[in-house]
C-alpha cells in the first residue's frame, strides 16, 4: 500500500485522535511506507505512550528497523511489545547478552564494521554503518549509539572502535573506546564513559601500539593535516614538524622515527641544544647512517695517513653544526675549543680541560658562560674565581653579571672594584660587605651624576641646534643654563673663532661668532624679546 493511501487508510481507522496528535505520531516512523505508525497509533489509544518525549519512540523505531534482522525470531513483530519502554529494554537485553558472548572475539564480525587490526590484547574496527555502531558500542554512553548523531560524524569522517580483550590497556583505553577522525583535521577520542582520551599520549606511553595503528598513515584514514597523520609519518614530514611534535609531546617521539638525516639532526640540535644531546642518546641506532657516514670516510682518510685531509673534514663538519663533534670521535683539543667558542654547554661532553688552568682559560679567553656548566668554587682558585669576576664586569652585560653568583664570596677589594666599575653588580655578588655597599652606593650617586650630566649636553645640543636655525628666538636664560659645556649657542669658541655680544642702538642684542683671521662674522643670533643680557 502507497504511503499516501496508508495514511489515508489509517486516518478513517483512528479517527478519535486529534489531527496534531495524528500528524506527530506518524512522523516519529521514519520508514518510506510508514510500517510502525499503526503501532505508534495504538499505543496512543491504549494510553501507553508519553507524547512530551517522542524522541524515545524515534529511537526504539530506528534501533527496531536497524537490527529486526538480527534479533531473535520471537522479538522480530514490533506488535508484541505494548510500550516503547519494553522495545527499548528487549533490544538493549539483547544487545547485553550478545555483547558479553562475543566480547573479546572478532571471528562474528557481520554488517556495519570492517576489521583493521588484532592481537591478543586488542581489536581495532572501522565502522561502516549504524548497525556497526550499535553492535559494538553497547554499554557505552556514546551519542552516536543514536542514528542521527551517528549519521553526522560520520558524513564528517572516519569512526573507529579499539577493543580491548585483555586488560593490558584497559587504563588507557577503558574497556573500550571510540575514534573519529573528520575531514578538516580534527581528532576526538572517547572512552566508554564518554571521557576525552589522547591516542597519541597513550601510544607514547605504549610504543608497541605504534605498529597496531599503522593502518592511519594512509590518507584515506586522517587527512594530511592532522596532529595524528603526521605522527604516523614521521620518517615523511619534513623537519619543522618533526619538531613541532618533539615540542608538543616530547622527545620519546624520536623512537618511532626509523632513520634521521644531517639536516633533521641540525634543525633539532638548534631548536633544544643540550636537551637534544641528553636525550637522542637511547635513540643513537637511528643516528647511524649518519654517523657512520662521516666515521668511515675519515677512518679511510686515517689509515691511508692524510691526517691533514681529516683535520680539515673533521672542521668543516663542525663549522657550521658544532654538534657533529659529540658524534665523532675527535682528539683535536682545538676543535673542541672552537666548537665550545659557539655551544659552550658542550664543555660537558670534552675529553679535555680536567685541571682549573686550562678552565680557566676557557672560561675567561674562550666563552665565559661555560660557567653555567661547571662548579666553578670547585675548579677554581679564589685568585682565579676574582680574575674571572673582573672578566665578567668588563662585559657589563646583565646575562654575564648573573654568573657572579656561580663564583661564591669573594674578597671584599675585589668586590669594592667590581661595584666601582658596574654597580648592578651588587645583586649578584655573593654575602657583600659593608664597605662593599658603601662603595656602590657612592658608585651609584657617581653613576647618576654622569647620566644627568649626558642629559644635560644632550639637551644642550637640542638647544643649540635649534638656535642656528636663522631668527629663532630663544631665552637668554638657557644661554647662560648651557653655556657651562658650550660657549655659545653657535659652538665653542677654538683657535680660529671668538664670541662676541653687541647691542645696537635700538637695544636689540646680538650675540656673534668671528672668524679671527678674516674678521668676518661666521654665526649670529638677534635676541628680539629680552632687550638686556
Amino acid at each position: 500500500m502507497a504511503a499516501e493511501n496508508r495514511l489515508d487508510y489509517l486516518r478513517k481507522q483512528f479517527a478519535k485522535i486529534d489531527d496534531e496528535t495524528f500528524c506527530k505520531l506518524v512522523a516519529c516512523d521514519t520508514t518510506p511506507t510508514k510500517k510502525y505508525a499503526t503501532w505508534l497509533l495504538n499505543l496512543n489509544s491504549k494510553s501507553n505512550l508519553n507524547l512530551d518525549n517522542l524522541n524515545d519512540a524515534i529511537q526504539a523505531i530506528e534501533l527496531f528497523e536497524s537490527l529486526k534482522d538480527s534479533l531473535p525470531k520471537n522479538h522480530r513483530d514490533i506488535n508484541t511489545f505494548k510500550s516503547i519502554s519494553s522495545l527499548l529494554f528487549s533490544i538493549n537485553s539483547w544487545l547485553i547478552e550478545r555483547f558479553n558472548e562475543n566480547e573479546n572475539k572478532t571471528n562474528f564480525l557481520k554488517k556495519g564494521a570492517e576489521l583493521l587490526f588484532e592481537n591478543e590484547d586488542i581489536f581495532i574496527i572501522k565502522l561502516l554503518s549504524f548497525e556497526g555502531s550499535v553492535n559494538y558500542g553497547s554499554n557505552t554512553k556514546w551519542c552516536t549509539l543514536q542514528s542521527k548523531s551517528f549519521y553526522e560524524y560520520s558524513d564528517k569522517g572516519s569512526l573507529y572502535i579499539v577493543q580491548c580483550k585483555t586488560d593490558k590497556y584497559f587504563d588507557y583505553f577503558s574497556k573500550k573506546s571510540q575514534l573519529h577522525f573528520s575531514n578538516d583535521g580534527d581528532a576526538e577520542c572517547r572512552a566508554v564513559e564518554n571521557q576525552s582520551i589522547n591516542l597519541i599520549d597513550i601510544i607514547i606511553k605504549n610504543k608497541e601500539l605504534y605498529d597496531c595503528f599503522d593502518f592511519l598513515r594512509d590518507k584515506k584514514h586522517l587527512p594530511a593535516n592532522s596532529d595524528l597523520y603526521g605522527f604516523f609519518n614521521l620518517n615523511t614530514i619534513d623537519s619543522a614538524n618533526v619538531i613541532y611534535f618533539l615540542k608538543k609531546y616530547g622527545f620519546d617521539v624520536i623512537c618511532f622515527m626509523k632513520e634521521m638525516n644531517l639536516n633533521l639532526l641540525n634543525n633539532i640540535f638548534d631548536s633544544f641544544g643540550e636537551d637534544a644531546y641528553d636525550k637522542l642518546p637511547y635513540s643513537k641506532d637511528k643516528l647511524i647512517s649518519f654517523v657512520s657516514t662521516i666515521e668511515n670516510g675519515l677512518k679511510r682518510i686515517i689509515k691511508k695517513g692524510e691526517y691533514e685531509i681529516c683535520d680539515k673534514m673533521i672542521k668543516a663538519s663542525v663549522e657550521s653544526f658544532p654538534e657533529n663533534i659529540l658524534l665523532i670521535d675527535c682528539k683535536d683539543e682545538r676543535i673542541w675549543k672552537e666548537v665550545i667558542k659557539k655551544e659552550s654547554w658542550i664543555i660537558k661532553k670534552s675529553p679535555f680541560y680536567k685541571d682549573a688552568d686550562e678552565m680557566f682559560e676557557i672560561v675567561t679567553k674562550v666563552n665565559i658562560s661555560v660557567l653555567n656548566y661547571i662548579n666553578p668554587i670547585e675548579i677554581f682558585t679564589l685568585s682565579q674565581r676574582e680574575n674571572i669576576a673582573y672578566a665578567i664586569v668588563e662585559n657589563s652585560c646583565d646575562n654575564y653579571l648573573t654568573l657572579l653568583a656561580s663564583l661564591g664570596e669573594l674578597g671584599e677589594n675585589t668586590q669594592i672594584q667590581l661595584v666601582k666599575k658596574v654597580p648592578a653588580s651588587i645583586h649578584y655578588i655573593v654575602l657583600p660587605t659593608e664597605k662593599t655597599f658603601e662603595a656602590c652606593k657612592i658608585a651609584k650617586a657617581k653613576e647618576i651624576k654622569k647620566q644627568k650630566q649626558e642629559e644635560k649636553k644632550q639637551q644642550a645640543n637640542i638647544v643649540y641646534k635649534t638656535w642656528i636655525d636663522d631668527d629663532r628666538d630663544c631665552n637668554w636664560n638657557d644661554y647662560r643654563k648651557y653655556d657651562k659645556y658650550y660657549s655659545s649657542p653657535y659652538g665653542n669658541c677654538d683657535d680660529y673663532s671668538i664670541i662676541q655680544k653687541h647691542t645696537n642702538d635700538n637695544g636689540i642684542e646680538t650675540i656673534v661668532k668671528i672668524d679671527k683671521l678674516s674678521g668676518q662674522i661666521i654665526e649670529k643670533y638677534i635676541d628680539y624679546e629680552n632687550k638686556k643680557y
